[in-house]
């Protein structure tokens, strides 16, 4: 259980004196557990579940014109809890991108965090096969999770965020929020200062004073949902809540990650910068309708039939 509750974030690599790759050797100890048939753990049954749930053909969608490069791969979370933002971002994007596809799929990061490099290699290397062949050259993320995915196994495809993509043009409605808040990184997003900057710059385009926290950008702490250790030493990644909880201060927190905006909504305010962009004045009243497990699924498979009959041009 000791290799399973490293949530991988990645902070040790930072900090380590030595420059020793600590979360990759956890992570390759899992992979050899998975190789004795001791790991997963019976603890990580729901997880896969959920992931499996989001492999199957049920819930997938491969929407991709002819003369489409370029495609918009929202992943499992946001498209569970905000199927209409995502909606409006795609037409945003399309806006920009006229011939830009969309992709309903799960980026098998569980299974890969967990371990499974066989299965998610399989199923990871279809996927991107199937692109190549659609003659895909550019994949748009919308969750941290599958941005650090894909830009580390996507060979020969060019993976960017929404939040480069739509920088200095997503709408821009000042808004008062009458106080200072701080960015949520999350630690997938460790080393991207890119994707740290555009974050930045969007939040402040809208008028929003950031506040910095003492662990930020590549020194960010993990929300606890990381490497699924929240699954196996609960005790453990529930403190790293609590001292992002001490370091808010008080402060609304902006985050770029559906997970994590989950799991730190326990401990203090938080808003996803997806909703901050759409619709400020109900993001910022605590408004915004999320979907909420089991509907989740429901609501993805909604967003899959809009998507199929072309409801986003709407």
């Amino acid at each position: 259980e000791v290799i399973y509750s490293c949530s991988l974030c990645r902070l040790c690599d930072v900090h380590c004196p030595e420059a020793l790759n600590i979360s990759e050797m956890l992570w390759l100890m899992r992979c050899r557990l998975v190789e004795e048939g001791r790991g997963p753990l019976w603890q990580h049954r729901r997880i896969l579940s959920y992931e499996k749930i989001g492999l199957s053909r049920l819930f997938q969608l491969s929407a991709i014109p002819e003369n489409s490069t370029t495609v918009f791969f929202p992943g499992c979370a946001l498209a569970g809890t905000r199927p209409k933002q995502v909606l409006r971002l795609f037409k945003l994007l399309k806006e920009q991108i006229p011939s830009l596809g969309i992709v309903l799929n799960c980026c098998a990061k569980p299974s890969h965090d967990l371990g499974r490099a066989d299965f998610f290699d399989q199923t990871f290397n279809s996927q991107i096969e199937e692109l190549k062949e659609r003659g895909i050259t550019t994949l748009i993320t919308a969750c941290p999770s599958c941005h650090q995915i894909f830009t580390r196994y996507a060979e020969g495809i060019e993976v960017i965020t929404i939040y480069q993509v739509l920088e200095g043009k997503a709408p821009a409605q000042k808004i008062d929020a009458g106080e200072e808040m701080c960015i949520h990184d999350p630690c997938s997003t460790r080393f991207d200062s890119e994707v740290h900057q555009s974050v930045r710059s969007i939040t402040e385009h809208l008028g929003i004073t950031v506040g910095g926290m003492k662990h930020q950008r590549k020194r960010t702490l993990c929300c606890g949902e990381g490497g699924s250790a929240c699954f196996v030493a609960p005790d453990i990644t529930d403190n790293w809540a609590e001292d992002r909880a001490e370091q808010a201060a008080g402060r609304p927190v902006v985050t770029y990650c559906a997970g994590c905006g989950h799991f730190l909504s326990g401990k203090m305010d938080t808003i996803h910068l997806v909703d901050l962009m759409l619709d400020p004045a109900a993001a910022l009243a605590g408004k915004v309708p999320v979907g909420r497990w089991p509907f989740t699924y429901l609501t993805r498979l909604m967003l899959k039939y809009k998507l199929s009959r072309g409801h986003d041009k709407k």
